[in-house]
């Protein structure tokens, strides 16, 4: 599991196609939007869990999340998550809020090797050293 801490307003992109941005940060709780293709689906893990009892998940292949390019776009989500509680998004990718403090919180993101998560700052520099804008249309 990878932790990252991110303050308000600030983004985390897993893969190409995914970033999950803090919203909103309290004491108990964080508010999260999840932006994701329409046909990513974005769960809490709780929900995930009953869901996946009777229905097995159908996720998008992984290399429609990675290899683009292209800054996320889509839907977006948002969710109000508790100290250990989790998304599960695509079936396969966790976010988990590890910690939550006065002026940041700390996200666990569990994914595949091949759908890598970065902070958005990193995955801009990127890029653009790959040459595209690394920016958001």
């Amino acid at each position: 599991m990878l932790v990252l801490s991110r303050k308000k307003n600030e983004s985390i992109i897993i893969g190409d196609a995914i970033e999950v941005t803090v919203f909103d940060i309290r004491e108990d709780r964080v508010r999260l939007g999840v932006m994701a293709p329409s046909e990513v689906p974005v769960q809490r893990r709780e929900v995930f869990e009953a869901i996946s009892r009777d229905n097995p998940p159908r996720n998008l292949p992984a290399d429609k999340l990675v290899g683009a390019g292209q800054a996320p776009t889509g839907r977006m989500m948002v969710f109000s998550r508790k100290k250990n509680e989790s998304l599960v998004i695509n079936g396969e990718i966790v976010v988990v809020v590890v910690e939550i403090r006065i002026d940041k919180v700390r996200l666990g993101i569990e994914s595949p090797r091949e759908i890598p998560p970065h902070r958005r700052e990193v995955y801009d520099a990127i890029r653009r050293a790959e040459g595209g804008n690394g920016k958001r249309p």
